[in-house]
């Protein structure tokens, strides 16, 4: 299992590497190209949107068809291709389009992937899903550190060097896949159904997930109402360079990397609720940092810190504890999906925001919506039902 755990990490360290280049720089690059505030809002939502349906529908496709070699694999051709797209039709729409159809196909192995891990490793599920978060982090700090040494003596319009890099690395796994031992859960799996159903059966059935669901989908909304723009706002209010995002992106992961098995350890002892909570005031605190200082370099390190890294350890370790392994994939593939559908949420509220207060005001949105988390965490007390060793401390 060793070889294979490496392989998974590796496949990680590529999705976080495309991630970074498009999520980090492609609004930047929209920008450069006279793309509309609209267009960088939509470019972000759509691809949430994506990325929503796929977790949901590669989640369930994985309880009933156990065969992870296939998302592996089906992962990294669509990866090919989209980045062969978005490579030779640099036009915002296309570049844009093709980012969202990426979310869709090449998120195939994600759900798949951590379902089987965390079969694997059941007494340490936490601490095996944070190191593959991990790599997922190392691959943005590789991106990160890869805009910077480009953008030091280039313009925006460079994006397609990193492409071209993401690219290779992608290629590399590909060749290698056949050589790599990977395991198949044992039994048939179960009757495919349609996507979504069976979250709905989740919601139905587990009072508790409800709750959590909707107060992880709160942070991640919050996460991304300034992710979405932070670029842009670097480069407008902070008046700084396209190679400052690079290096704040790559402060997150390598924080991320670090933090990623310290949280997942961490979150093993202290339950799923202890990691949200304290990646909501961790959220918090960085937003009203950033909304009392314009020094590029407080606010390249204060958007660094790890705050991301304890929220996605909440979400993954709360189905670890709460869901059988039969439903695990559909589990796994819901969380990523609420992930997701903060992509939407938050960037659509940001956008709307961003009519009113401009760039500038946007980090004192952030702090209000973070704190406004509060009043349902209080008001919605946590069911009788739940799982202690997995969710406590809320």
């Amino acid at each position: 299992m060793t070889n294979t755990l490496i392989y998974f990490k590796l496949n990680f360290f590529a999705l976080g590497f495309i991630e970074a280049v498009m999520m980090s720089y492609g609004p930047m690059y929209l920008d450069w190209r006279g793309a509309s505030t609209a267009l960088i809002s939509l470019f972000f939502i759509l691809s949430s949107c994506a990325c929503f349906f796929a977790q949901n529908f590669w989640g369930t496709v994985f309880d009933c068809f156990p065969k992870v070699r296939f998302y592996i694999v089906f992962s990294l051709i669509s990866d090919v291709l989209l980045l062969a797209v978005s490579l030779f039709f640099g036009h915002p729409f296309v570049f844009a389009a093709g980012f969202c159809a990426l979310m869709l196909l090449g998120y195939a192995f994600f759900p798949a992937v951590q379902a089987s891990v965390s079969i694997s490793y059941p007494h340490e599920a936490g601490k095996r899903i944070g190191e593959l978060m991990a790599f997922k982090s190392i691959g943005w700090l590789a991106a990160s550190l890869s805009g910077i040494i480009v953008f030091l003596r280039n313009d925006i319009s460079m994006i397609t060097l990193l492409i071209k890099m993401a690219l290779v690395i992608v290629l590399i796994l590909l060749v290698a896949s056949p050589l790599v031992s990977l395991p198949n859960r044992e039994g048939q799996g179960k009757r495919m159904t349609i996507p979504l159903k069976e979250q709905l059966i989740l919601f139905e059935t587990k009072p508790e997930l409800r709750r959590f669901a909707f107060l992880l989908l709160w942070v991640a909304a919050g996460n991304s109402l300034f992710f979405a723009y932070f670029g842009v706002y670097f480069k407008r209010v902070v008046l700084g360079a396209e190679w400052g995002v690079g290096l704040s992106m790559l402060l997150a992961a390598m924080f991320g990397a670090i933090s990623y098995p310290l949280y997942g350890s961490w979150g093993d002892r202290k339950g799923s609720y202890f990691m949200l909570n304290f990646s909501l005031i961790t959220y918090s605190l960085c937003y009203l940092t950033l909304a009392l200082t314009r020094i590029p370099w407080i606010v390249i390190i204060v958007y660094g810190f790890p705050a991301y890294s304890a929220l996605r350890i909440a979400g993954n370790l709360f189905i670890a504890g709460n869901t059988n392994p039969d439903e695990r994939g559909t589990g796994m593939g819901l969380m990523e999906s609420i992930h997701a559908f903060g992509g939407v949420v938050g960037p659509a509220i940001g956008g709307l925001m961003l009519t009113r207060v401009g760039y500038s005001g946007l980090p004192w949105v952030a702090v209000v919506f973070m704190l406004l988390y509060w009043i349902p965490c209080f008001c919605w007390k946590p069911s009788a039902r739940i799982t202690p060793a997995a969710t406590t401390n809320s």
